[in-house]
């Protein structure tokens, strides 16, 4: 057989044999997915990675999940018209309780948002309103507290502006013992114990922070309050002995002067525990707080140690003659008054 024959037959055989071998095409297969199963694999990862309002959410029973996580992910909304609310519900993963930062940022710059915050337990109360920021920027809850008790909130458009927006989750931290909100009321308050310290901060216009220190932890006579000042922001501070925030035990203002303090203060015989209610009316400050502070006062035996409130005729301390007597005037307009009696009283039986 001639050379040239041979060989055109040889690679006619070649071409065959390569033509029904599938080989390299399993290779392939084996070794990385195809292209169409890349872009599946990148768009579901993208899916999950990436949280969306889920519509409708008008209504607080439509309200979108977010469970709160190790890994804190951006949810994507949008205001798609002037009358359009978008509520979500918030809770922790498991039992835990965290503290986070809730932020709302436009991604259109005339999108002027505000926050409104339910308050648990009170379904006759108007939501907490959050609207500090203007359009296109950041609007805020500086210190939320999540639980697994679903928190609910709704973020709408200010003026009927409209655009979408991101809501971002972020820890926060801190050293010391630091308020949270809700805690406007009685049924809300953050909890205190004695002797004990505490950080807040006034977040929005009309904030008020609300603290309860349980019956069961008031086992002196005396207590003494501590409050610290705010640059710029005028302080009042009541203290009730029940839950029905009523008739204030005491008020104080503290200016930004310095700090405010009662140092001997005592509570009624009904007292139902301490709540102490704190507020600078129309002033705040996000990146300033005060501190809060009460101590049990130690026992006094060499004197008798003055109360409040003894401030009225109505409820004037008594003193009995000969007794050494060592009082507080810890406001400018404090008044101390005592009714003063020839002997003790004898002891009931």
């Amino acid at each position: 057989m001639p050379i040239a024959r041979r060989i055109f037959l040889g690679s006619l055989l070649l071409l065959v044999a390569l033509a029904g071998c599938d080989c390299e095409q399993r290779v392939r297969k084996l070794a990385k997915p195809s292209d169409e199963k890349r872009v599946a694999a990148r768009t579901e990862f993208a899916q999950i990675d990436q949280l969306s309002e889920v519509e409708p959410n008008d209504g607080p029973r439509q309200a979108t999940p977010i469970v709160i996580r190790n890994e804190l992910r951006p949810v994507h909304a949008e205001i798609d018209s002037a009358q359009d609310i978008d509520w979500f519900s918030v809770t922790s993963e498991g039992e835990e309780r965290v503290m986070v930062e809730l932020s709302v940022e436009p991604s259109d710059a005339a999108l002027n948002v505000a926050i409104y915050l339910e308050v648990p337990g009170a379904l006759d109360v108007e939501p907490l309103l959050y609207d500090v920021a203007r359009a296109g920027e950041i609007e805020s809850i500086p210190i939320l507290l999540i639980g697994p008790e679903p928190l609910r909130f709704f973020v709408a458009g200010v003026g009927g502006t409209v655009g979408k927006y991101t809501i971002q989750f972020r820890r926060r931290l801190s050293g010391g013992a630091i308020e949270a909100e809700p805690n406007d009321f009685a049924h809300t308050p953050t909890a205190l114990t004695i002797p004990g310290e505490i950080q807040g901060f006034y977040d929005r216009p009309r904030d008020r922070d609300i603290y309860h220190v349980g019956a069961d932890q008031l086992k002196g006579e005396v207590y003494s309050l501590e409050i610290t000042s705010i640059e710029g922001l005028t302080q009042s501070v009541n203290v009730y002995a029940d839950a029905r925030l009523e008739q204030p035990l005491l008020s104080l203002s503290v200016t930004s002067r310095g700090p405010a303090s009662i140092p001997n203060f005592a509570l009624p015989a009904e007292a139902q525990g301490l709540w102490f209610v704190l507020s600078a009316g129309e002033g705040y400050d996000r990146q300033r707080g005060y501190r809060l502070k009460i101590l049990e006062h130690p026992a006094e035996t060499e004197f008798t140690l003055e109360r409040e409130p003894n401030d009225t005729e109505a409820n004037p301390q008594p003193v009995v003659l000969g007794e050494v007597l060592r009082g507080y005037l810890h406001d400018p307009t404090d008044v101390d008054r005592f009714r003063l009696t020839l002997e003790a009283a004898p002891a009931s039986e």
